[in-house]
């Protein structure tokens, strides 16, 4: 059985197959889907294939892969290229999707906007971050998977977005810090094994979660004037502090285990 553009009945709003190979789904490539595609639709991605398109997203999809998403697995659906999203892009989703680039950031957005990310892996083998947020917006990850190189960090945050991680693993970032000089960083239920630094009006929130790996790092170096909080949650540092707050910052902690042979597993001039 075939496909074409024309068999795209699968009801409302409308749904798009993308496959590799011509006559086994309405297209062969995202971006000819996108092309296509109406706001809210659908497109599925076959399974086990490799798309290698750096993709902009100007209305609200959903994409998502036929099949779950297990890192370094050989059944990934791998979107291997640059996403871009603009503001018309907003309320888009993806699902069961291994992310991939060559250089530069997975995800970047300059513009307002609210994304979800369902069971997804993210990998990166350069130096930049995966996500790039310079804009307003909420950026929502559920289930996902971040593995990192050892120079790269998992996010930058120069705007006032927010990004949300659920039951998230961060593994391999120890060698990068991840930067936010304004919005907010939410993890809750997450594992992480990566740095970071905020700064200016920049907040963190850190519930439930588990932070190891690091190697002899300060997780935190929380600077600024915002207030963050930390509860219910552990942090091992090796040899270093686990934490710094800077003057002027404010950190409220409740329930947190710190693992650090460290003289002062907290630091800083700031307010705790």
């Amino acid at each position: 059985m075939t496909f074409t553009t024309g068999d795209n009945n699968w009801g409302q709003p409308g749904k798009w197959y993308v496959h590799p190979t011509a006559g086994l789904g309405t297209h062969t490539t995202i971006a000819a889907a996108l092309a296509s595609a109406s706001s809210k639709d659908t497109i599925y991605l076959a399974a086990g294939f490799t798309f290698t398109e750096n993709l902009i997203i100007s209305i609200p999809v959903q994409i998502a892969a036929l099949g779950v998403s297990t890192s370094n697995s050989a059944t990934n659906t791998i979107i291997l290229g640059l996403i871009t999203i603009n503001s018309g892009g907003s309320q888009s989703s993806f699902t069961n999707i291994a992310f991939a680039v060559n250089s530069g950031n997975n995800i970047t957005s300059s513009a307002a906007t609210f994304i979800t990310f369902t069971n997804c892996d993210f990998s990166n083998p350069g130096p930049s971050a995966y996500i790039n947020n310079t804009s307003n917006g909420t950026w929502f990850f559920s289930y996902c998977n971040f593995e990192g190189s050892a120079a790269g960090p998992l996010f930058t945050l120069s705007g006032n977005a927010i990004l949300d991680f659920q039951y998230c693993w961060a593994r391999g970032f120890s060698g990068g810090s991840s930067t936010i000089s304004s919005g907010s960083i939410l993890f809750r239920f997450c594992e992480l094994s990566c740095l970071i630094t905020t700064s200016s009006t920049a907040t963190i929130t850190i519930e439930n979660c588990v932070v190891d790996n690091i190697g002899n790092h300060v997780f935190l170096t929380h600077g600024g004037t915002g207030t963050s909080f930390i509860t219910n949650s552990y942090i091992s540092s090796g040899s270093a502090a686990a934490i710094s707050i800077g003057t002027g910052a404010t950190l409220t902690v409740s329930n947190l285990i710190i693992n650090s042979t460290n003289a002062n597993p907290i630091t800083g001039l700031g307010t705790l």
